[in-house]
């Protein structure tokens, strides 16, 4: 049976790995429910395509492309995914999951369909029956180049990962799923994407001239091929340079094995035209025994770059090689034993082997970037390589003793242009959320310092803090976002940039444009703090508490000692109105915390008085820091109708607004 779209051959394809069908049959099961669910939804029978036999008869002599190529010819395409879909070595993923996606792009549809509703729906409909390791939904998101949203078919309970099946009851699974609810929501779903490419005249003009465009732009004509062929040279040149390893007996030596990475990462993010992985994402790689075509496949990159260092007395030693982890080959390797007067250039003549190896084209003003030498002062470089590792701890404490670490670096060279752009970041981290500093104990830090920085040229950095502050503390969206344009400008390669961007952009409204942002940044930084932090942050601006306490609460899964993440949740609890959750969650964060984060006491202050355990609040309320005025402000002061009840609730409020 045809499709109802001429020149279609199906109207669903579904892939599925054929391990996931053995035994019960899910799979052939779900199959049956689901074209039995589409013909009381649907007037017209549409056509399912449903391999039940190995690689459909197809054999070793065979073009599996071609042979594909029609059944593949599919209006809507459902992967089922498990714990083995995503394998770039499995058939279904490459020769049915990619192949769907490249022809799905350059079909006139368009694989992001404009639905009648205004929102864009993927013609990838993705059945989950198992909760997928981080590097599986990192293969899934990096070849759509968009976020995994899946109709979901798990059966959770402690220390369960299965498929939902018929016989579950609603009650005995942990996530409250019925099979028969997911069932019409799988069919509910096709109807809208088959509709919407049906019948785009039922939309709105506007709503439909918007979607061709869009569309449009996502096909690739005949004039468009040499920018594809450009992308696709882009994608080639992309690197990640994983931790190098301290060679030194003594461990406080870390810092300079660590130094050293970043340094050479700083070098190479300037290239505009590589793609370099940011410092948080290839941390977490540090003590790791993944190979490098195991980790290439994970962060989405062709190339890793791989060494290791020691320091003693005078002398370094640096360990680097190349390697081209898509053919898991050596390209090449070196060995520098230098004295330490030498490490810049050191670090310089790394970053130009391997963008040359890389076959970059190098500007003349980028050649003199890589040459560029931040001290001429050791001690100095010392103190600074140490502020970098305590600022890289995402907490208090760190930004603390980077603060310290930045300004005895200045001491030993008062011309040091990165410890002061540092310097000032510092200040900003410990404002912007935690109540550490108050703005205004914060921002003359901030101008200071960031002048001194501005005075020796400015940086991707510097932009990025002083925009934050007009975002943060002056409200003045239109200046941040100039200035944070100017920062991508100057760092094309600085997630921290593109993050705080999509943040900019939730405030400011443009939501779909944040969410592009967060996509954009994390093929530089996949799954690190900042992603969950800011996809988290820009779910709840618009709207979507509970996709936003999903999110974080995955980032805890992978950063279980992130109090912000605790912050956010308790946050989302309170705008939900889910006060028992507030107080646990404030609670199992604060036996991770160093400080008790303001917001986060009177979150649950906020939520004892909604429960009308006033006694409580009153207790928690003399934990708040009287310099912790926005806290105060945005929770009692702002948010008065939430929280306003007669009596004892009232003079609580009042003193908290009086105090400020």
């Amino acid at each position: 049976m045809p499709s109802l779209i001429p020149g279609y051959e199906n109207d669903i394809f579904i892939s599925y790995r054929l391990k996931d069908n053995r035994g019960e049959q899910w799979v052939t099961s779900f199959v049956q429910a689901l074209r039995t669910e589409l013909e009381s939804t649907f007037k017209e029978d549409l056509s399912v395509y449903f391999d039940e036999n190995p690689y459909d008869g197809l054999l070793e002599t065979h073009d599996v492309d071609k042979s594909l190529e029609g059944k593949l010819k599919a209006l809507v395409f459902i992967p089922v995914l498990s714990q083995t879909y995503c394998d770039t070595r499995s058939f279904a993923w490459q020769n049915e999951f990619c192949a769907f996606n490249r022809m799905a792009l350059k079909d006139s549809f368009g694989r992001d369909i404009r639905l009648r509703s205004g929102n864009v729906a993927s013609r990838i409909l993705p059945v989950m029956i198992h909760d997928l390791d981080g590097e599986d939904r990192n293969l899934f998101e990096t070849e759509t180049q968009s976020k995994l949203r899946a109709v979901d078919f798990i059966f959770r309970s402690p220390g369960v990962n299965r498929p939902l099946r018929r016989e579950d009851r609603r009650e005995e699974s942990s996530n409250k799923l019925y099979y028969r609810d997911q069932i019409n929501k799988v069919a509910n779903a096709i109807k809208e994407i088959v509709n919407a490419i049906r019948y785009p005249d039922r939309v709105s003009e506007s709503a439909y001239r918007s979607a061709f465009d869009e569309v449009r732009e996502q096909v690739p004509t005949q004039a468009d091929e040499a920018k594809l062929d450009k992308e696709r040279e882009l994608n080639d040149k992309s690197i990640a340079v994983l931790p190098f390893v301290s060679l030194a007996q003594d461990s406080s030596q870390d810092y300079f094995a660590d130094g050293i990475t970043e340094n050479i990462l700083i070098q190479l993010a300037g290239m505009k035209n590589l793609r370099v992985i940011s410092r948080t994402s290839i941390m977490r790689y540090k003590k790791t025994t993944k190979t490098a075509p195991e980790i290439a496949t994970e962060l989405g990159v062709k190339y890793i770059l791989e060494g290791s260092a020691q320091l003693h007395g005078n002398k370094v030693r640096i360990n680097v090689q190349l390697i081209d982890a898509v053919k898991d080959d050596h390209i090449w390797s070196k060995v520098f034993v230098e004295n330490m007067d030498d490490i810049f250039e050191i670090q310089s003549n790394v970053a130009e082997v391997v963008t040359r190896e890389l076959q970059s084209s190098l500007d003349p003003q980028e050649n003199e970037k890589l040459k560029e030498v931040p001290t001429k002062n050791l001690e100095a470089y010392d103190l600074f390589l140490k502020g970098r590792h305590a600022f890289n701890q995402w907490n208090v404490e760190g930004y603390r003793t980077a603060s310290e670490y930045f300004k005895k670096a200045i001491e030993k060279d008062p011309d040091f242009k990165q410890a002061y752009s540092y310097l000032a970041s510092s200040y900003s981290a410990r404002m912007s959320w935690n109540g550490d500093l108050s703005p205004q104990e914060a921002v003359p830090n901030i101008n200071q310092f960031l002048n001194e920085a501005w005075k020796r040229g400015a940086t991707d950095n510097d932009y990025l803090t002083k925009g934050f502050v007009e975002f943060f503390v002056h409200k003045d969206f239109a200046a941040a976002e100039n200035l944070l344009l100017k920062a991508m400008e100057l760092g094309p390669n600085n997630a921290a940039v593109q993050f705080t961007y999509s943040y900019l952009l939730c405030m400011m409204g443009r939501v779909d444009e944040a969410f592009s942002m967060v996509n954009k940044a994390s093929k530089i930084e996949p799954l690190s703090v900042a992603y969950f932090n800011y996809q988290g942050l820009c779910q709840y601006l618009n709207g979507n508490y509970n996709a936003a306490i999903n999110t974080w609460k995955e980032g805890l899964k992978l950063f279980p000692f992130v109090i912000r993440f605790y912050d956010f949740l308790a946050r989302a609890y309170l705008t939900l109105g889910q006060y028992e959750e507030v107080i646990s969650t404030v609670n199992n964060g604060l036996v991770s915390a160093f400080i008790r984060p303001p917001s986060m006491i009177a979150y649950m202050c906020a939520a004892f008085i909604k429960l009308d355990k006033h006694e409580k609040a009153k207790d928690l309320m003399d934990l708040i820091p009287l310099n912790s005025f926005w806290y105060r402000k945005t929770t009692y002061k702002k948010d008065k109708n939430l929280l306003s009840s007669p009596n004892e609730n009232t003079k609580i409020i009042t003193r908290c607004v009086k105090s400020t």
